[in-house]
């Protein structure tokens, strides 16, 4: 019975320091592999990271990263501190995973994560580089982003307006969408998606960017700009939450450009001299003051009034 109770009290004690000898020798893990996951069963639409032999007192935090730029920080919570053979972190593309929070982030379609460190109890313990497939992370619920498909001059037909019309494709967003519009590098105007047109987070695969040139349209608010028949835009430029996206130049047809109804003529005038015909005509004693030369002066104050009121810069709009 004594041998009984010392093995059992020998086990007990072994049982109690095991933990408490792992949790002495350090924090110690790895990561181990990287990829992406889809929605389904316990899964989320995330980037997933296979952590090994794992032991922590304090804390365990994964930083993903694209190149050198810090994405998120991925935070343990909810596990009690102890050796794990194996843990998964879950970076999630919408809602934070329940044992990992997330600082805040967006997930763009061009910005691939390719870089993970593991940090435990505030020490670096690893790090690793991978590289996740671009179409699947774009195509991921929960990435945002946008590209240009083309640029083409629209007619009003009751429907569509006198305008450049651009078509962006696989449009998410977070908080704003905008299309800047340029003629070489000078800025025409910038328009704007208005507020609740289209819904945050969900994925449009052909979006429309309206930009008249007149008026504005129901859905894009432009900042103000003259359309002019001699600068025909050429560029366009994405940004999706303020991030460029997609840049693409074009050629519009300079003649139906110049022909649109709302764009303006290049501003254009002449100015008229009126000649001094004073020589070609006699003057009589009484028009002359030779002491004075009063009658040169009048005549000049003539000419100079003929030439304000006949000279002058016209600006014509046309239609």
């Amino acid at each position: 019975m004594k041998k009984f109770l010392s093995l059992a009290l020998a086990v007990l004690m072994l049982a109690v320091m095991l933990p408490i000898t792992a949790l002495a020798a350090g924090p110690s893990g790895s990561i181990d592999s990287a990829s992406i996951t889809h929605a389904g069963g316990n899964l989320k639409n995330a980037v997933s990271l296979e952590l090994k032999n794992i032991t922590f007192t304090e804390s365990v935090a994964v930083k993903l990263y694209r190149g050198e730029t810090l994405l998120t920080t991925a935070t343990l919570q909810g596990v009690d501190p102890s050796s794990y053979g194996f843990l998964t972190c879950c970076i999630a593309t919408q809602t934070a995973d329940e044992y990992w929070s997330l600082t805040s982030w967006t997930p763009r379609d061009n910005v691939v994560p390719n870089k993970a460190v593991l940090v435990v109890d505030g020490l670096k313990l690893a790090e690793k580089k991978f590289e996740l497939n671009a179409d699947e992370w774009a195509a991921l619920p929960g990435t945002y982003g946008g590209s240009i498909e083309s640029a083409i001059i629209t007619h009003d037909n009751g429907v569509l307006k006198n305008a450049v019309s651009v078509e962006l494709e696989d449009v998410t967003f977070a908080e704003s969408v905008a299309v800047k519009l340029y003629s070489g590098e000078t800025l025409l105007t910038t328009a704007t998606l208005n507020t609740g047109v289209l819904n945050v987070g969900q994925n449009y695969p052909f979006v429309t960017c309206c930009i008249p040139t007149e008026g504005e349209d129901d859905a894009w608010s432009l900042t103000p700009w003259t359309p002019k028949d001699d600068v025909v835009p050429n560029k366009v430029v994405l940004f999706v939450d303020d991030n460029e996206m997609d840049t693409m130049e074009f050629d519009l047809d300079a003649a139906k450009w110049a022909a649109l109804p709302g764009t303006v003529l290049p501003s254009s005038g002449s100015i008229v001299i009126i000649p001094d015909r004073t020589e070609d005509t006699p003057k009589t004693d009484d028009q002359k003051n030779p002491s004075t030369g009063a009658n040169d002066v009048v005549a000049a104050a003539v000419a100079l009034m003929a030439v304000s009121a006949l000279g002058a810069a016209v600006l014509t709009r046309k239609k």
